[in-house]
């Protein structure tokens, strides 16, 4: 296909242009080498095209006219390309919307930072083991410090000025998974032959040269694990001319850039518009851009970092009218200045590397939270990707080859940092400069304020409520996700400076040696640039699902979420046989008030970690029967057994240790890699060892086949891929290797074993695990207890820790995996106040993931167990976090949100409380193969079914987590359910029904332009439910049994005089329902489990006055205990007027 081309795909124009028309380019295109596919040298045809679409949302490299575009609905015009002549050359690319003054400038297409690959050897890094001593005793002289000085590092920076040519992709060549059709454009670059420009010599590199094919294969061939889901993961880009074998060794392979947006179907998108009260808004089209790098081999480099995006986050953009080409009056003045005001952003979203690590955000300007531990102790913990070392800044003189010639001469150049950059900071190559901010592979830039403050909905004209409405995400201004689509290849690593604009993206290698004759290929990078007021759910929504759907993530494969219990909080490693069975019975009597599913047997039962096979003699005697008898008796008492084991970490003085010291990994220094500390120091098992795999593989092999444990909690995952090295294959990246090894536990534990981790880093293992651990362990206390700093931000146990990514972290759950946020602690033996514990169960609830407890259960009190019961069974439907991108004083976000509504099909009568979890858990994910482009506005993936006849409202949370008492508040209209749900009566106010309180108030409309406040203690939480108020039907408003004040409900029918109701029984449980009469009478008859009750009336809601008509009625509170016996009556309440 011809490069200078207009191509249409199915109506929607997709243009590639090559333009020589600047006239300060160093080389024009039409006589600079370049080469084609194959790796031959060949020529790029000049460009005949001189217009472009205008169009919506369009990625450029403006210095060669490159355009890849997504056309908009107004896009039907054409004008010439503007350029300014005095502008300096622009020679990286950018990526720009007009519907926000916000747009994304990457100053280079690419940058590589390396070392010589003999300086990443252990054979030249463990000198720096003795250095030290050396040093001492000749007094840092500099003979001693030229000889133990760091290697040298290089950055070489690749610009529009490397491109050799560039192929369009047609869309039948693309295969993007979790996206519809894309558009494509590989950029070649200059192969710049970093080892004859940079190194006096060529050498054969000490490799352990295990390829990825045969390295990581093997242990997965021979347990005929099924990689069908990873195959195909170069989505249809054509292969590099590097791996044909017939590929000639002396040519210089061009570096591969290809650049993809998603071509989004217009009739799917109109439908999925806003709905009828915001309006249909071809705002919420905002498609990515994404791409990726390929690099040929070369085992003579070490690849520290591919930085695939330096620029500029461009918020000051008036969005000039001569960027859109307008020709005519009427559309170059649709857009006034104050359409295109910035914008400012006003947060980061930090994820961190991994279960353990924060996550949340923080206010632009504001420090980062860190571990409050010394390294020695927490770096492990959150050491994932690094921000590149910056290049060496010597005048020294070296060895370069001149020109091409065969000849050495004296006299080189030492690049100091990314060439054709102007900027100081910009310039050096120095990253550290600008990563105020860092975060773990992805993040979210936004604004709290709106572009559209002006276009208010109707509800709010006041001032302070439109100053609340603008603290909500939804109603926020623009915002930029960037991210990668998945972790499989290197850690990414996205930074960005103090005032949110200057921004990097970085593929971590980490002293990578290229020796993989596939060469090095990137993850995709990810960037959206979402509008203000597009989005109703939270801004990275549509990133996740499409990082779910790529990484073919399958929460529901095995389970439903999981509730039980684990051993580890009531016990900790005082494990026995005979009391972990007598905890077994006493689970199975208690399930009467609250099922346990599952049952996990924690840490204490090995002799050490790494033996796992090697049973403490004491507690556990071979005359016990060992694990499986353990897991026979679970089973017994009709629970699923679980067991905790730590595959990739062994103690100091575990027998495996000693038998396999080389299994071991070591830092840069030959020293052995420090994996932080739990409690103790302990070793990490270096996976790229296919030794070390294989053994892991026969542990999870013989826990899940021989002793019978169909729930696998795998924890301290991250030591398999600890920084450093000594390890055994310097061509797997630490990615690679996380990756490879969680295959292998899956490959081991076969598809149908529930697999929790639990100190994993969050990237490799999407689409590998059911459950993972999102937030620290908890704690008997708010903060960390003492001696631990009490204000860490990092990895220390504490109840805080644990709410706090819960909440942070909420919306992964159900996308990624089942969200474990950890257990809920009740007992009398921690020091947290009742207050807090139901805020614990509030998170848990609101979020929708695992419910774990770990306590003595026949040692608590009812009212501690009760807190329990309140929220079981789990729903499988994750709340939206109202505030999770504007941080309050606490740094916690305090507003989470899902709605019920009986609309959609669903017979509650007929299945269990597990089966309902499954359908709506299944239903708030991201299932493969349904597009990722879902109308947000439609609340589906935090929308709850419940029982017909009851309607619809919306469930929310409101929490207070500073030290101190403080009235939280939410705006009205962020409470109320979705509007074409609600009843087309008249409107007679709203029903508002405190769970935790158990309290009852009616809410006018008028009342409803304002908000929902509540003054809260430190550390509380309250749940109210928002029903709109029926005119001629009785109504269920809410109970003390489930905090959705609907869900234990599974019949309901109702007339104008009466109710009639059936209870979920499936376990024993009491408390006061209420429910809304609409008219009013002097006596009532109600009934319970078909004995005569008593109801009281509690309220009596105004008469309201319609066509000589008076609307109003009773609210009515009834006592009712459920027995638990499945009997056909009980739970069953009557009530009539």
């Amino acid at each position: 296909m011809s490069q200078d081309a207009e191509v249409s795909q199915g109506g929607y124009p997709v243009e590639i242009e090559l333009s020589s028309s600047l006239q300060n380019l160093h080389e024009d295109l039409n006589n600079a080498p370049s080469y084609n596919a194959n790796g031959h040298r060949s020529k790029v045809s000049r460009a005949t095209t001189a217009n472009k679409k205008i169009n919506d949302w369009e990625f450029t490299i403006p210095s060669r006219s490159i355009s890849l575009a997504y056309p908009g609905h107004k896009s039907n015009n054409n004008a010439p390309i503007v350029e300014d002549p005095k502008a300096a050359p622009f020679l990286g690319w950018e990526f720009a919307s007009k519907f926000t003054s916000w747009k994304v400038r990457s100053q280079n297409i690419l940058a590589i930072t390396y070392t010589q690959s003999l300086h990443a050897l252990p054979i030249h890094t463990n000198k720096n083991v003795a250095a030290d001593y050396v040093q001492r005793v000749f007094k840092r002289s500099k003979c001693v410090n030229a000889y133990f000085k760091k290697p040298k590092v290089y950055v070489e920076t690749y610009t529009a000025e490397d491109i050799s040519s560039v192929r369009f992709l047609e869309k039948t060549e693309l295969n993007m998974r979790g996206f519809e059709e894309c558009q494509g454009v590989q950029v070649l670059l200059r192969n710049k032959n970093i080892t004859e420009t940079r190194f006096p010599y060529r050498f054969k590199s000490v490799v352990h040269n295990k390829q990825m094919p045969h390295n990581g294969q093997s242990i997965l061939e021979k347990s005929g694990y099924d990689q069908k889901d990873e195959e195909g993961m170069d989505d249809g880009i054509p292969s590099p001319p590097w791996h044909d074998k017939r590929a000639s060794a002396k040519i210089r392979h061009p570096i591969i850039v290809t650049f993809v947006m998603p071509n989004l179907s217009h009739k799917d998108h109109m439908e999925s518009g806003r709905n009828s009260v915001h309006g249909i808004d071809n705002k919420t089209l905002a498609p990515p851009l994404l791409w990726k790098v390929q690099m040929p081999p070369d085992a003579s480099i070490a690849l520290e970092a591919f930085t695939v995006l330096d620029g500029n986050l461009d918020v000051h953009s008036t969005m000039q009218k001569k960027m859109f080409n307008y020709q005519d009056a009427e559309s170059r003045d649709s857009y006034s200045d104050s359409d295109c005001s910035a914008s400012h952003p006003s947060n980061i979203y930090i994820n961190g590397y991994q279960s353990w690590s924060f996550a949340g955000s923080v206010a632009q300007g504001d420090e980062q939270p860190k571990p409050a531990m010394p390294d020695f102790l927490s770096k492990a913990f959150n050491d994932g990707a690094d921000i590149p070392p910056a290049p060496t800044e010597e005048e020294d003189e070296m060895w370069v080859r001149n020109d091409g010639s065969d000849t050495l001469m004296r006299g080189g150049y030492v690049q100091k940092g990314c060439s054709n950059m102007k900027n100081d900071d910009s310039n050096s190559g120095n990253f550290h400069k600008i990563a105020y901010y860092t975060s773990d592979f992805y993040t979210c830039v936004s604004c709290n304020e709106s572009e559209d403050d002006d276009n208010d909905d109707g509800l709010n004209s006041d001032l302070a409520t439109r100053s609340a409405k603008a603290k909500l995400d939804e109603h926020g201004g623009p915002a930029m996700v960037l991210g990668f689509l998945s972790q499989r290849k290197q850690y990414g690593l996205i930074t960005l400076d103090s005032d949110l604009c200057r921004v990097a993206m970085h593929a971590s290698m980490q002293g990578l040696i290229a020796s993989d004759k596939k060469g090095i290929s990137t993850d995709w990078a990810y960037c959206q640039i979402l509008p203000g007021n597009c989005y109703d759910e939270e801004p990275m929504a549509s990133y996740l699902n499409a990082v779910s759907s790529y990484n073919v993530a399958k929460p529901f494969q095995s389970f439903p979420p999981l509730t039980g219990w684990c051993s580890w909080y009531h016990y900790y490693e005082n494990i026995d046989s005979a009391s972990l069975t007598d905890n077994f019975k006493r689970l199975a009597d208690l399930k009467s008030k609250i099922a346990s599913d599952t049952v996990i047997i924690d840490d204490g039962y090995m002799t050490a970690w790494g033996d796992w096979d090697s049973l403490k003699p004491k507690g556990f005697p071979k005359a016990s029967g060992g694990m499986k008898a353990l897991a026979d008796s679970i089973e017994s008492n009709a629970m699923i057994p679980g067991i905790w084991m730590a595959p990739y970490a062994c103690d100091k003085n575990s027998k495996l240790a000693k038998a396999h010291p080389d299994w071991i990994i070591r830092n840069n220094e030959g020293r052995i890699a420090n994996s932080s500390n739990c409690g103790k120091f302990f070793y990490g098992l270096d996976a790229s060892n296919p030794a070390v795999r294989e053994y892991a593989f026969k542990c999870i092999r013989r826990a899940v086949q021989e002793w019978g444990y169909k729930v696998l909690k795998l924890d301290f995952l991250y030591a398999a891929c600890l920084q450093g090295n000594g390890k055994y294959d310097l061509s797997m990246s630490r990615a690679d290797t996380m990756y490879l090894a969680l295959q292998t536990l899956r490959a081991a534990a076969g598809p149908d074993t529930f697999i929790i981790g639990c100190g994993c880093p969050i990237g490799p293992a999407i689409g590998l695990l059911d459950a993972n651990r999102i937030s620290a362990d908890t704690g008997p206390t708010w903060y960390a207890d003492f001696p631990l700093p009490w204000w860490d931000h990092g990895t220390l146990p504490s109840l805080r820790a644990m709410v706090r990514n819960s909440i942070t972290r909420s919306s992964i759950g159900h996308r990624f995996w089942h969200n474990d946020p950890d257990c809920i602690l009740l007992g009398k033996t921690t020091r947290l106040t009742d207050v807090e514990i139901k805020s614990a169960a509030t998170v848990i609830a609101m979020t929708g993931g695992m419910m774990l407890l770990s306590d003595d259960l026949s040692k608590l009190s009812n009212e501690r167990l009760r807190v329990a019961t309140r929220i079981h069974p789990v729903t499988g439907v994750t709340g939206v976090v109202l505030d999770l991108h504007n941080t309050s004083q606490s740094g916690i976000p305090s507003l989470m949100r899902l709605w019920c509504t009986d609309e959609i099909e669903l017979d509650m009568k007929e299945m269990s409380a597990g089966e309902i979890a499954t359908l709506n858990a299944k239903r708030t994910s991201f299932i493969s193969g349904r597009s990722s482009w879902t109308n947000p506005w439609d609340r589906e993936r935090n929308c709850l079914p419940v029982a017909k006849g009851l309607g619809s409202w919306s469930v929310v949370s409101l929490s207070n987590w500073l030290d101190k008492e403080t009235i939280v508040s939410l705006p009205m209209h962020a409470a109320l359910p979705p509007k074409h749900v609600a009843p087309n009566d008249l409107h007679l106010g709203y029903h508002v029904f405190s769970f935790w309180s158990a309290k009852y108030a009616w809410v006018s409309v008028d009342q409803s332009m304002k908000s929902i406040s509540k003054k809260l203690g430190p550390h509380e939480s309250e749940i109210f439910h928002v029903k709109p108020v029926s005119l001629s039907k009785g109504q269920f408003i809410g109970s003390e049994l489930h905090f959705t004040c609907g869900y234990e409900v599974v019949e309901f029918n109702s007339t104008s005089s009466t109710i009639d109701l059936k209870l979920r029984n499936d376990s024993k449980r009491s408390g006061f329902v209420y429910v809304y009469m609409p008219c009013y009478a002097n006596t009532m008859t109600v009934t319970m489990s078909g004995m005569v009750a008593r109801g009281e009336i509690v309220f009596r809601t105004p008469k309201i006055g319609h066509d000589n008509t008076f609307y109003g009625g009773h609210v009515v509170r009834v006592w009712v205990v459920i027995n638990g016996n499945g009997s056909k009556d009980d739970g069953r309440v009557t009530v009539r007027i």
